[in-house]
């Protein structure tokens, strides 16, 4: 399997393979844009008869792109479909926006919410959901490593002293 980044070239072979399986199925949706919307993940009422039908139809039409991308799991080709089709803001993150993150995940944890709540991060930011999650998980690992990196570089002595975890 390959992992990591997908390239332009695959990325362009997954919503060409993406745009063709719409077009053999379009006579089975109202119309593309509902299609484009069932692959984001969103279920357009009135597209397709039953719920069961248009699970099985959007599975249909993955299992169709999967096979343009050879060597990419079938989770890995969805996740980036879907980023790729929605409407969102794309490329360099600024700091700023950076920034905005954090500040809405302390909110989230301050409020006391059990998860944190990334669609309406991603909303507030016009970004993929997954996408903020995913700059906030590399950018506090990033933070963590350097915290790190520059403790192993103090003398002993002048590094913070734990509590003691259990009082005598």
């Amino acid at each position: 399997m390959t992992a990591g980044r997908f390239t332009k070239e695959e990325d362009a072979k997954l919503m060409s393979a993406l745009e063709n399986a719409l077009e053999n199925r379009k006579g089975e949706v109202k119309t593309l844009e509902d299609a484009r919307a069932a692959l984001r993940g969103e279920r357009v009422e009135g597209t397709v008869p039953d719920k069961a039908t248009w699970k099985g139809w959007v599975r249909f039409v993955w299992d169709e792109v999967v096979l343009a991308c050879p060597g990419r799991s079938r989770e890995s080709v969805y996740s980036r479909g879907r980023r790729l089709l929605q409407d969102t803001k794309r490329g360099a993150w600024t700091s700023s926006e950076i920034a905005r993150i954090k500040e809405l995940v302390d909110a989230n944890r301050a409020a006391g919410m059990a998860q944190i709540q990334w669609t309406e991060i991603g909303r507030e930011l016009a970004r993929p959901a997954s996408a903020c999650r995913d700059i906030f998980r590399h950018k506090m690992q990033h933070h963590a490593a350097a915290a790190l990196a520059l403790a192993s570089q103090m003398p002993p002595a002048a590094m913070p002293v734990a509590a003691p975890l259990l009082s005598p």
